[in-house]
């Protein structure tokens, strides 16, 4: 693996490193994103963030928001599937965006991304609703990768306010026992919730869906969907989830 860009400010150290094809951003030491352009999944986290799309009818995907876009991995993915949404992203660090434009290739065409902290970008924020928001909120703490600040009640209670009617939640938890804790376990508006364990790694990421869409009709639209290749289809539906 070769470090191809680095820049310290302050106490933090970014650096972009690649290895073959595969694009990665490592802040203070932790790996925090990383894309292959000549590959739509990654067989990681930004994989299950990315399939809570398609608990929404395409038709109805039209606005998301992503809290937290590191490299940009979520953004490159929703792209290449679904060209007509628009995406709006919040990062806290202006590193990461200037990364994400630079080694992550995300365009102005791609989404509008907002420097800001995402907590109060979110508790201020007053415009229409959205139908995805995919909370992938990460710093790290002694050299740990770590959730920015908890899922608490008062954040559940923000997230789901800027939800439209039909609308999905995806949540990045570090595993099981932070999303046991969370406010959004304790909530119950929600038709059905979805927890996916990727390959390779102990978090649970977790889809909390208002609409009525079942797992097999998820299944159906994966299947149903022109871009992905039949193993691609396969490996995603294969995942480890379970509802709870």
């Amino acid at each position: 693996m070769a470090i191809v860009w680095s820049q310290r400010t302050g106490d933090t150290l970014h650096e972009v490193r690649t290895a073959g094809k595969s694009v990665r951003l490592y802040t203070n030491g932790v790996f925090h994103s990383q894309w292959n352009p000549s590959r739509l999944l990654t067989r990681s986290v930004w994989d299950s963030l990315m399939t809570a799309a398609f608990f929404i009818e395409e038709s109805k995907l039209q606005r998301v928001l992503i809290l937290g876009v590191g490299g940009g991995v979520v953004i490159k993915q929703l792209v290449a599937l679904f060209p007509e949404c628009e995406i709006l992203g919040v990062e806290l660090d202006a590193v990461h965006i200037l990364i994400a434009k630079k080694w992550f290739d995300i365009g102005q065409s791609d989404a509008m991304l907002i420097h800001a902290d995402a907590r109060v970008w979110l508790q201020n924020y007053h415009g229409p609703k959205f139908d995805l928001i995919i909370d992938d909120l990460f710093g790290d703490t002694d050299g740990e990768v770590a959730r920015a600040f908890e899922v608490d009640d008062e954040w559940t209670q923000c997230l789901c306010r800027h939800l439209s009617r039909s609308g999905v939640l995806a949540v990045n938890f570090i595993g099981n026992a932070e999303l046991r804790s969370s406010g959004l376990f304790r909530n119950k508006r929600f038709h059905s919730r979805h927890c996916f364990t990727p390959p390779f790694c102990d978090n649970a990421v977790s889809v909390f869906v208002k609409n009525e869409t079942t797992v097999n009709q998820w299944k159906q639209r994966i299947n149903e969907h022109v871009v992905f290749s039949a193993v691609q289809k396969r490996d995603l539906i294969s995942n480890k989830r379970r509802s709870f």
